[in-house]
């Protein structure tokens, strides 16, 4: 094989391809800006698109002054034909496309590549600039390098809802080769599935700085034509992309948030207008009237594990499905023998814990995980949980049953789970009792003692708590407010676990600059959210703000616009205690509610009990106050700043006030919580 055989046989870095069609006014511009990137291993393919004009002319005279230029000629084929040949004969390891009106920075190149080396990723995406009319736009503006893995965080960082660009990336040739990811030839709008799939299957995108992508809104440009005919495909041909996208991420049965992508399905036209018109997401089906949302329904079965969520002129109503209900009895007996197969235990006492379901961080699953906790330490007790759904990693590795609660032989599958493994204990956790209406509680009682757990004001019909053995409720509060007709409840209050923290070192003030949330960042913590982050700014605060769960990026991306945030105040998900351990010489006060305040408190730590109403009540935890906060989260009953008119703020000259350390331990020390508990379980004490 010669020289010139094993050059041009050779692997480059990127190859770049340029589809083009009648572009002499500006393919000159585009070829420039390549031919001078700073990433000298590159190709450049040109492929003429049946032009009538003197582009492949210009091509080709520039391609005499630069041999990594090729030019290939067809006839007119639209654009994914054009990338398609590009690629077919494209020697990259990654591989660009540009459109021959556009162009790129000079570095844009050598540093896309450099950061898909660094972190192995399959895509690396730029920012993107539209220019026209005199006018200049920023389309997608990344801030910083990061690298995401997720389909919904690949989703959200290449912005591909709102604009499906393929052009400010680069993508991994293997991966797109790998996968049969081509172009639609023929049509327009063809770039929203190709960049769809090349995000669906790469391994990750990086995102890169300071380098751009400049998108020309040419006047000439084929999808500007006033031709109806013309008009008339691309209107067809954006309708289909949109399908086409619906429909692979249906089959892909891709976890991603509803109503993302919608897809037109079917359109009544009156007069050349658009009447009704009924499109879909992933989980929902939507009614429009004149432009105007009528009805959602649910689309397909991947929505809600046993609920169906509709909206009529945007009022809300949930109702359970028609084949949860007709499938329920089935399903129950399946499961029930995968039940049966686990161990059945040789010793000790057993205990159900039973929900309808269990999310991944709520202050059942704290709860619950607390006292599992505390059970396995005393080494006699065997732990079974029983849900619809549990999508808490934790609590998942306990033994797990699973049954349809509507199922009509609940109760004998129940019975056979009390049975079979010896429970001695059944503890429900409600939100709602209306569980127990379908059991038969008498007959329950006789094979193991039952009793339950009431978390918040949400049990109405406390009729059917009366009938079981125990009843605990987690906050006075609640129950003087709420809970005074249930006959046999007592209060156990959250608490925590001093066997967790070996050396509780006493917090000192030594001029600390920064207050911290830990929060889920989530739309029922909004309130609480804003609260602290305006005393913060109104008091000159530095802050972070770190979420125990996966953050929803356009809460927080709503939150920065608002308060005019910085991305370093959220810090992702910790561990509180491990932090504030490690951090307690920068951490002036800790912002939350419930067991964060305890948490923070028990480290000596000023604590910020921030309210869920309007995001303006809240009150510093104090010496004085303390006894106030039973459940440590602001009511319209308790000290709160707006109910006495006036302000707690953090007095600096009277630190003392804030360490109720001795206070937590006495009143909320998990070995005495769990030791009330056990009495309840075994005596059934009924006092308050």
């Amino acid at each position: 094989m010669s020289e010139n055989e094993i050059a041009e046989n050779k692997q480059v870095k990127v190859s770049v391809i340029i589809p083009a069609y009648n572009a002499e006014e500006y393919i000159e511009k585009c070829i420039t800006s390549l031919i001078n990137q700073t990433l000298k291993d590159i190709e450049i393919i040109v492929v003429n698109d049946g032009s009538t004009d003197g582009t492949e002319e210009i091509a080709r005279k520039l391609a005499l002054t630069d041999k990594r230029i090729t030019v290939l000629s067809q006839e007119n084929k639209l654009q994914g034909a054009a990338r398609n040949a590009g690629t077919n004969i494209s020697r990259g390891e990654y591989i660009g496309f540009v459109d021959a009106d556009d162009w790129v920075d000079l570095d844009y190149y050598e540093k896309l590549y450099l950061a898909a080396k660094k972190y192995n990723s399959d895509i690396a995406l730029a920012n993107y600039t539209r220019i026209g009319n005199g006018k200049t736009k920023k389309r997608l503006n990344i801030e910083k390098e990061e690298f995401v893995t997720g389909l919904q965080e690949k989703i959200d960082i290449c912005s591909q809802v709102k604009n499906p660009c393929p052009t400010n990336k680069i993508y991994r040739r293997e991966t797109l080769v790998k996968n049969n990811i081509e172009w639609e030839e023929g049509v327009y709008c063809e770039d929203k599935i190709f960049t769809l799939k090349a995000i669906y299957y790469a391994n990750g995108v990086v995102t890169v700085p300071e380098i751009t992508y400049y998108y020309y809104r040419n006047p000439h440009s084929t999808v500007k034509t006033k031709d109806k005919k013309h008009l008339a495909k691309i209107a067809a041909d954006k309708n289909k992309a949109k399908i086409d996208v619906l429909s692979f991420l249906k089959e892909k049965n891709a976890d991603i948030r509803d109503g993302d992508f919608w897809a037109p399905k079917r359109k009544l036209f009156i007069g050349g207008l658009p009447i009704l018109t009924i499109k879909e997401s992933i989980k929902t089906q939507q009614v429009s009237f004149l432009g105007i949302p009528i009805l959602e329904l649910p689309a397909g079965n991947k929505y809600d594990y046993k609920r169906k969520r509709i909206k009529i002129l945007g009022l809300k109503i949930t109702y359970k499905s028609k084949e949860w209900l007709s499938n329920a009895e089935i399903d129950n007996k399946k499961k029930n023998q995968i039940n049966l197969s686990y161990s059945i235990p040789a010793s000790g006492k057993s205990i159900l814990f039973i929900a309808t379901h269990f999310v991944k961080a709520g202050g059942i699953e704290t709860r619950l995980l607390q006292y599992i906790q505390g059970m396995k330490s005393q080494d006699e007790w065997n732990i079974y949980v029983l849900s619809e759904f549990n999508d808490n990693e934790k609590l998942l590795e306990e033994t797990n049953f699973y049954l349809n609660f509507d199922a009509k032989n609940f109760q004998q599958c129940l019975e056979e789970i009390i049975d079979r493994y010896h429970i001695d204990f059944v503890e429900f956790q409600f939100k709602d009792s209306k569980i127990l209406k379908k059991l038969d509680i008498e007959d329950l009682r006789s094979k193991a003692k039952i009793g339950c757990v009431i978390h918040n004001r949400g049990v109405k019909n406390t009729a059917y708590i009366n009938r079981l053995d125990y009843a605990v409720i987690i906050s006075n509060n609640l129950y003087h407010n709420y809970y005074k007709r249930i006959k046999n409840a007592v209060v156990v209050k959250n608490s925590i676990d001093f066997r967790t923290i070996p050396a509780v070192t006493k917090w000192s003030y030594t001029n600390q600059k920064k207050a911290l949330l830990v929060s889920r960042i989530n739309t029922d913590k909004l309130d609480s959210i804003k609260c602290f982050i305006k005393y913060c700014k109104k008091h000159d605060i530095e802050f972070e703000i770190a979420g125990d769960e996966q953050p929803q990026k356009n809460l927080i991306k709503k939150l920065k616009e608002k308060f005019k945030l910085e991305d370093k105040v959220f810090i992702g998900k910790i561990n509180t205690l491990d932090y504030l351990a490690k951090n307690k010489d920068d951490i002036l006060f800790v912002g939350g509610v419930g067991l964060v305040i305890l948490e923070s408190t028990c480290l000596g730590i000023p604590a910020f009990c921030c309210s869920k109403f309007q995001g303006n009540n809240y009150s510093f935890v104090t010496q004085n106050n303390v006894n106030l906060f039973d459940n440590f989260t602001i009511r319209k009953e308790l000290l709160i700043s707006k109910k006495k008119k006036k302000e707690y703020n953090l007095d600096l000259n009277n630190l003392d006030i804030y360490n109720v350390q001795e206070y937590i331990k006495e009143e909320r020390n998990f070995i005495n919580a769990l030791y009330k508990w056990q009495q309840i379980l075994f005596f059934g004490i009924r006092e308050v």
